[in-house]
Order: structure tokens, then sequence, then C-alpha cells
């Protein structure tokens, strides 16, 4: 939830002591630190304004080799409406370039970024202050996925 504009509260909840035990953050701040301990569990971030509210859930399923499974592909953007800094979250199967571009309704590009990813969780920020008001698609596109998502600027 780095780089949220406008004044807002985040609210946190995750799984207690076995799943998993508290090491820092948390609170109003933008990032939590757990150990995780044994079984599966969701991490949430609940962020609020007077405007409204929106959540991030992250689902961790740890099978019996330990190995975490990621939602390969899916893309969240936040806070949306926005007017201005807009994060955009995504997982990637692997490392490697994926590009995030800001597309009109009638199919124009309006703004396009890139950057070399991680495998897991990754989050590209995109400055919208000079993009005229209204709604947008957010397309996302690396080496194993292509998705969009609906935004509004205001």
């Amino acid at each position: 939830m780095s780089n949220t504009t406008g004044a807002y509260t985040l609210n946190w909840t995750f799984p207690n002591a076995p799943t998993a035990s508290y090491v820092s953050g948390g609170g109003n701040s933008n990032s939590l630190t757990l150990d995780w301990g044994t079984g599966n569990g969701t991490v949430i971030i609940k962020a609020s304004n007077s405007c409204g509210e929106g959540s991030k859930a992250y689902v961790a399923n740890i099978g019996c080799k330990e190995a975490q499974q990621v939602d390969a592909g899916s893309i969240a953007a936040y806070p949306n409406p926005t007017a201005g800094m807009l994060n955009v979250e995504f997982n990637a199967v692997e490392k490697g370039n994926a590009s995030v571009s800001v597309i009109d309704l009638s199919g124009r590009t309006i703004l396009n970024s890139s950057q070399n990813v991680s495998a897991g969780n990754n989050t590209m920020q995109l400055d919208l202050t000079k993009v005229a008001k209204g709604a947008y698609m957010i397309s996302v596109k690396s080496n194993q996925f292509a998705k969009q998502i609906k935004i509004v600027v205001e």
C-alpha cells in the first residue's frame, strides 16, 4: 500500500500462532512481517478513507513440502479511484520483464512503463496526476500472462 495518496487508515488481519506470529509492522504502516509457522491462512490489508475502502487479500497455502502456491497472473490496482499515484500489484511465475500500460476507452495507450520483475508478488507505481479524469484500463503483460483491470481517475 506504499505511496497511497491522501489520508487513509490501514487495518491488517492475519492468522494467529501457530499459523503465523507477528514480527513487525502492521497497524497503519504499509508493511507487515510475519513468521509463518504451520498451516494455511489469509493476510488481509484494508485501506479506508472518506472516499470508501478497499482491501487486498493474500492467501498462503502451505502443502506438505511447505511450497507456497502463488496465484499467477492475478492483478490489482489501488487506490481505485485515484487522483495521483496508482499501485499496480501482480504475481509473476518467474523473473523477467513486465510492462504496465494505461489505455483509454478508445484503445489509445496513454502511459506505458516496464521493469524487470521477480517471481512472486510485484508492485509497479504509476503517476497519474497528469492523466485526464475518466475510466481507463490497466494492462499488465509479461512472458507468462496478459491481464487487464479497469480503473477510474478522478
